[in-house]
């Protein structure tokens, strides 16, 4: 193994918690013959979270936009969504055969599927509703991706021929790419959806224009099947992986080569870059998973962990905290603006009191800190109390604001004015969220002295009781 390479084992690191922290604000995904979905923190290396509960081979991983959801696709004939904050399969959707591959739209609320039957499946993310079945033929479907501008789907089949599928009216045009045995195993948008990539048995990776079908540039020089291509999101570099177990990295311009990458110890099956567009991440045969760095051409890490070859990867996309609301112009009787005093004051009485507990957490119980420590338990139960109070107060105001919005939004003479409704409602909802937490990192300050205070178990009890009512 290269110096610059570094090995890490899940087996020895592996958290079985939530995937999503505010500190790590990105991960990768693996999907596995295993039948598992590994969690990879890409800065240490740390398998996070291990997601089970397909019947076969997973064959392929895909997060959301906003990196909140991912959505798998296995030999099971199953593709199921999972949430990223805690671990859960929100939906499990089936498909009459293998799920092979899967991508979302651009604003995340729909997700396109492709099968081993030659079906294509598109769903309503948020409620599991398929929204229409589409088939071309009865061969397998082992690729697709969605337009970056939200409208085209592409499509390739080992029947020799890609398809653009125009998501309103279901159509599609057929693009011949070969003879009768040339299969298409990989394909990608560039950035602005004015090219797209392929990968296939041709030992090649072809550029194309969707809207002619014609060949802008074929780039030669690996010696097996392509399986994966992906454009980097600056739509400078193109990287392809390939069965003769070696990553290029392209000029999508000018068709240069401008490394051949080696590490992997057999296929390369899938590749994914991370969203500033240098790093990315490969999924082998070998049952690994490796990070590359284009600016020096290396493998910077290497993940190891899965029992079964790495069918697919996925990095997922920078998460951005939502901003507080701010109160609109025309809010007269100051609903929002109560709930927001409301939810700040909350905040500040639990930032004092996690600093009074960590000036003595870690000292010995003498006299004086007793005295401390009982006053500290009085306190915790002053804010339960207070929480309690602020709850009832909160949830009126939170009503009355949805009442408001739900109404403003009836009254909206244009669509943006609508959109604006519809985000202010949703950076609300996320605010909600963000107080149930904190308060579950609360929850975890006082249990790292539960053993030697007796009085803080008291508190907890407290905690959770209210945790619970909030999520109700």
């Amino acid at each position: 193994m290269a110096e610059s390479e570094t090995a890490v084992s899940s087996s020895l690191t592996e958290e079985e918690t939530p995937f999503f922290t505010e500190e790590t604000v990105t991960k990768i995904a693996s999907a596995s013959q295993d039948k598992t979905i590994k969690i990879w923190d890409p800065e240490t290396g740390y398998c996070k979270a291990t997601l089970q509960g397909h019947a076969g081979d997973v064959w392929t991983v895909a997060w959301e936009p906003d990196g909140k959801l991912l959505a798998s696709g296995s030999a099971d004939g199953t593709l199921k969504i999972w949430d990223s904050t805690t671990n859960a399969c929100n939906f499990t959707l089936p498909h009459a055969a293998g799920v092979m591959c899967v991508s979302w739209s651009p604003d995340g609320t729909k997700l396109a599927s492709a099968s081993a039957d030659g079906t294509l499946r598109l769903w309503v993310a948020e409620t599991g509703e398929c929204l229409a079945t589409l088939k071309a033929s009865n061969y397998d479907m082992p690729t697709l991706a969605w337009s970056p501008d939200g409208t085209r789907i592409l499509t390739g089949s080992v029947d020799h021929t890609m398809r653009v599928w125009d998501i309103l009216t279901g159509e599609y045009k057929g693009i011949p790419v070969g003879n009768t045995w040339t299969q298409v195993f990989g394909v990608g948008w560039s950035p602005d959806s004015k090219l797209f990539a392929s990968g296939m048995d041709d030992k090649q990776v072809t550029i194309w224009d969707p809207a002619t079908g014609e060949r802008k540039l074929v780039l030669k020089g690996h010696v097996d099947t392509v399986k994966g291509v992906s454009w980097n999101p600056n739509g400078n570099i193109l990287i392809s992986a390939s069965y003769d177990c070696k990553i290029k990295v392209w000029d999508p311009v000018t068709g240069y080569c401008n490394a051949t990458l080696d590490g992997h110890g057999d296929w390369v099956n899938a590749v994914s870059w991370a969203p500033e567009g240098v790093k990315f991440a490969s999924g082998s045969k070998d049952k690994t998973v490796r990070i590359w760095d284009t600016s020096i051409n290396k493998c910077i890490r290497v993940l190891s962990g899965h029992t079964g070859p790495v069918y697919s990867v996925a990095w997922a996309p920078h998460i951005k905290p939502p901003k507080p609301p701010q109160p609109p112009d025309d809010d007269l009787d100051g609903h929002l603006a109560k709930w927001m005093k409301e939810f700040m004051d909350i905040q500040d009485r639990l930032r004092a009191l996690d600093g009074q507990e960590k000036k003595t957490q870690f000292n010995k119980e003498t006299q004086t800190e007793q005295a401390v420590l009982t006053s500290l338990g009085t306190d915790v139960e002053t804010a339960v109390t207070k929480m309690k109070t602020d709850k009832r107060v909160y949830d009126a105001a939170q009503d009355q604001l949805i009442a408001k919005l739900r109404e403003a939004s009836v009254d909206a003479k244009s669509l943006d004015v609508l959109q604006q409704i519809y985000e202010l409602t949703y950076l609300t909802l996320e605010e909600s969220q963000n107080k149930v937490r904190y308060l579950q990192f609360r929850e975890q300050a006082l249990r790292r002295t539960e053993k030697s205070r007796a009085f803080v178990q008291r508190a907890i009890a407290r905690a959770e009781t209210l945790m619970a009512a909030m999520k109700a």
